[in-house]
């Protein structure tokens, strides 16, 4: 029996993760190369209270384990920091934006 990685408050079987990842890796394949600097920074909290940040650094979190899981996920899609369908679901249906901060590079 396949372990079930708890996501929010839906567990998703390994194999269905797998799956959907697979899925998504062979859509981006398929779609053009874009590659864009991000200059924003995006914090959400999570209906537990937990706070997710994505940043030019990756992501980070007040809860390791999301900490993890985003970044893992991330860089199954890219070598870069991104933010995969999977993970904009997840943050749709368990999280609430609360700040959208924008880095000055100039």
């Amino acid at each position: 029996m396949a372990t079930a990685r708890k996501c929010g408050r839906v567990k998703l079987p390994r194999s269905l993760d797998r799956e959907l990842h697979k899925k998504e890796t062979e859509r981006q394949a398929r779609a053009s190369p874009r590659t864009a600097v991000v200059n924003f920074r995006f914090t959400w909290r999570h209906m537990d209270g937990s706070t997710v940040t994505f940043s030019p650094g990756g992501w980070t979190s007040s809860d390791p384990e999301k900490a993890a899981w985003l970044n893992a996920m991330s860089d199954l899609t890219s070598s870069e920091p991104t933010v995969p369908p999977l993970v904009r679901i997840w943050l749709v249906e368990e999280c609430q934006l609360v700040e959208v901060y924008r880095n000055d590079f100039s």
